[in-house]
């Protein structure tokens, strides 16, 4: 995962250093009143790790960069990419990689660039000839959380976490388009993922551990879904945080989380 990240020059402090100065940082964003572009703040915190905490962390700043490269994909593939080239340029991506797509105008091309940073497992050229770019869409982030699920024993329970999150927001887009093509849902979480193909089928109720409001809006097709879904997971990282790796990924995860909640704050037109 690392490889499709940009390089950075080390820093010469240890990682406690940063541990220490994250809070004030973090007190910044909670108190709600700005927020610092999510681009910027993770640019700045990949410059302070250390090697081997980037490497730890590669597939949680890699999962935080799928959006913006969905976007100049799908960009790319509707002719309309100026805006996903622009979005493009802000991400962690690594910039040999960046520049090579922003001169691309052809999708199977930009595609295959991709791949040849990707880590071995997806043939993300196969996927997009035999499923498009929603194929291409599910087998990075596929390949992302399994790159997750090898992290380090103290992010085990977070990636559980974005798993379930992951599959909670496929099953109720499947349920809410009626989708009738088979879906795999990914391994890992919390819940199997046979749970997740029985209640998209009606062979079962919504598992126990999504009840409350996140199991409703399953249920009934309720929207924004994510946002609940965003919480669980923090209250994950809160329940098993450690440093370093899990501390700093928790501090991303607010960053997130807060940054989410400040854009829906903002009027409509601000959002558009």
């Amino acid at each position: 995962m690392i490889g499709l990240l940009v390089e950075l020059p080390q820093p010469g402090y240890p990682a406690d250093y940063l541990l220490a100065r994250l809070p004030a940082r973090r007190a910044r964003w909670e108190r709600g009143a700005e927020m610092v572009p999510l681009a910027a703040e993770f640019r700045w915190l990949y410059g302070q790790l250390h090697q081997q905490l980037r490497r730890e962390l590669a597939p949680l700043f890699v999962y935080f960069e799928l959006r913006p490269l969905f976007l100049f994909l799908r960009g790319l593939a509707s002719n309309t990419g100026k805006a996903g080239r622009e979005l493009l340029a802000t991400t962690l991506l690594a910039d040999g990689l960046k520049r090579a797509l922003s001169r691309e105008r052809e999708l199977t091309a930009a595609v295959r660039l991709i791949g040849c940073r990707c880590p071995p497992g997806a043939d993300l050229v196969h996927l997009y000839a035999n499923g498009g770019l929603a194929a291409v869409e599910q087998g990075m982030t596929r390949q992302v959380l399994a790159a997750g699920r090898q992290a380090p024993a103290g992010l085990h329970d977070f990636w559980a976490a974005v798993i379930d999150l992951e599959n909670t927001m496929a099953l109720a887009k499947r349920r809410r388009w009626q989708a009738k093509r088979p879906f795999g849902y990914c391994a890992g979480g919390f819940i199997l993922p046979r749970r997740f193909s029985q209640v998209e089928q009606g062979r079962m109720a919504v598992p126990l551990s999504l009840s409350g409001m996140v199991g409703r809006a399953v249920h009934d097709g309720d929207w924004p879904l994510e946002e609940s879904l965003v919480a669980r997971v923090r209250q994950q990282l809160r329940r098993s945080a450690r440093p370093p790796a899990s501390a700093v990924a928790a501090y991303m995860w607010g960053a997130y989380a807060s940054s989410r909640r400040w854009a829906m704050a903002q009027p409509r037109e601000a959002r558009a």
